[in-house]
């Protein structure tokens, strides 16, 4: 009940949801929250035919669920992007959210969509959110009708999406985005940086 997801993917994830979570004004305080709001805003894209957040979401026990949802938020923790629990974003979260506005600004209508979702579910506590997922109708992947989430038996994949195709960003972007994302290899860039600027880097000897 997973999609394979590879780095590319992964930053892309990893970006959406950073800017998720910063439009939201901490009002997603949780990793319930979080998956709910992902599921709304990738089915949004999905009816629009856009591709750009790559994950399976299907039926458990407090609506849709996705293991892609739960490692994006690990990797934006474990690499200090974003706060464990609260979900805010660090001060390294914001400074990378700013060094990628670019990215944001070339995909307007993809992150129009995360803002419309972001005015309609994120306001809702989590009780009423609950509530008005598992009311949605959707036509679950081998289904020929349209049925309500709280209908679907445990386990039933809801929806699917893998790649980003949608998305205007190159391949030097996304190399970009994943040295960035990691907090270590991020961190060795910029000491590189400093050792050449203060000369600590000299010339290599042949012999």
């Amino acid at each position: 009940m997973s999609v394979i997801v590879d780095e590319s993917e992964s930053a892309v994830n990893c970006l959406m949801t950073l800017y998720l979570l910063k439009h939201s004004d901490n009002r997603i305080d949780g990793i319930t929250k979080l998956q709910k709001l992902t599921f709304a805003t990738q089915k949004e894209m999905a009816q629009e035919g856009i591709c750009a957040i790559s994950g399976e979401f299907f039926r458990w026990d407090y609506g849709p669920m996705s293991n892609e949802v739960y490692g994006t938020n690990d990797i934006l923790v474990e690499n200090d992007l974003v706060e464990d629990r609260a979900l805010a974003l660090t001060d390294r979260g914001e400074a990378f959210l700013g060094d990628f506005a670019y990215i944001v600004e070339n995909n307007k209508e993809a992150f129009a969509i995360i803002d419309k979702c972001i005015d309609e579910f994120s306001y809702l506590n989590l009780r009423e959110l609950k509530e008005k997922i598992y009311s949605m109708m959707i036509v679950p992947l081998g289904c020929g009708k349209p049925r309500a989430i709280r209908d679907l038996p445990h386990g039933t994949t809801i929806l699917r999406n893998k790649g980003f195709h949608s998305i205007n960003i190159d391949a030097d972007d996304i190399e970009t985005l994943a040295i960035c994302l990691s907090e270590e290899m991020y961190q060795s860039v910029l000491d590189g940086i400093d050792d050449a600027r203060s000369g600590r880097i000299g010339c290599l000897e042949i012999a």
